[in-house]
């Protein structure tokens, strides 16, 4: 019983989650953020850029690199808990840290190695949300929603528009979180 209330309360969340998830991949996937081998470094000479030299480019880099390092660790905890896990497992800022970059990523990682990871996270969440609408249809949660009280429906899996551009042959493109991709004819 326990860990069917977990189950749905986990999957209640992933809309949301996916919504944070795909706000990262919309950073990633734009380059718009400082990554990589001495992201720390480059994002500073960023900073000095923007703030002494006046450059938009660079003040813009660094707001997306910030965003995107706080998309990261803010998804940390959702993805420990779709391992079984709580913030009372961590018991150090080390730890954490770990835990983030193993999970998650840091901004020193390469750009398509935090894309691969983000869509990872996105797949975990999506599957679960297949998963509980598997079981709903199959009358699985019928126990829970009786005992919850609680009419329980169907969860769709968002899929925003991530990135729109135009393709060097002159089409437009327009790519959706889940990786899909739509070609225009312009």
């Amino acid at each position: 019983g326990e860990d069917l209330v977990a189950f749905v309360k986990r999957v209640e969340a992933a809309p949301k989650n996916i919504a944070k998830i795909d706000e990262a991949l919309g950073i990633l996937k734009s380059g718009g953020a400082v990554t990589g081998f001495g992201a720390e470094n480059r994002l500073n000479l960023q900073r000095a850029m923007s703030l002494f030299g006046d450059d938009v480019k660079s003040g813009k880099r660094v707001v997306d690199t910030q965003i995107l390092d706080a998309l990261l660790g803010s998804d940390v905890f959702p993805s420990l808990q779709s391992l079984g896990l709580g913030s009372k497992n961590i018991d150090t800022p080390a730890e954490r840290e770990y835990l983030r970059q193993v999970i998650t990523g840091t901004i020193q990682l390469d750009n398509d190695a935090l894309i691969r990871l983000t869509q990872i996270r996105r797949n975990v969440e999506t599957n679960a949300i297949k998963d509980y609408n598997q079981k709903l249809q199959g009358g699985r949660l019928d126990s829970y929603s009786k005992a919850a009280n609680q009419k329980l429906e169907k969860i769709e899996v968002p899929n925003p528009i991530i990135r729109k551009g135009t393709h060097k042959n002159g089409r437009s493109v327009i790519e959706y979180a889940d990786g899909t991709v739509e070609y225009g004819n312009n």
